[in-house]
């Protein structure tokens, strides 16, 4: 899986082995699993690790059209996972979901939403077409 960062600007700090970012964006390319694009105020990259967090205004764009919000996230690239305990929200085509906590498997297309789940539905249709 490729990615790659933008930002406004970047500030790097040796002895830290960190990068620091103002308005950073992160695109993800998972092999055959369309694109995924975060967004926050603030971020951070170990350069060591390869990990990244993200603050302030969060926004995960999905390729298949979703949007998740929250506070914050990180991404870990042992597992390449994208991760939040916070409060987050998505949207999606005729469905939106909040949760307390969630986890993003990238290359497994896997998403875990952890604790307080809600959810609505307002368009049935797409959820029929999607059990064929």
């Amino acid at each position: 899986m490729e990615w790659e960062i933008r930002a406004k600007e970047a500030v790097y700090t040796e002895d830290r082995k960190t990068v620091e970012f103002h308005e950073i964006e992160a695109f993800f390319y998972p092999d055959d699993a369309g694109s995924l694009r975060l967004a926050g105020a603030h971020g951070s990259l170990n350069t060591e690790t390869q990990n990244v967090e993200l603050d302030g205004g969060v926004r995960l764009i999905s390729s298949k059209g979703y949007t998740l919000t929250t506070d914050r996230m990180n991404y870990t690239q042992a597992d390449r996972t994208i991760r939040t305990d916070s409060q987050v929200f998505i949207r999606g085509e005729g469905m939106a979901m909040s949760s307390v906590g969630m986890t993003i498997a990238i290359e497994d297309e896997r998403l875990e939403f952890l604790s307080e789940v809600k959810s609505t539905l307002w368009n049935v249709d797409v959820l029929k077409q999607a059990a064929k």
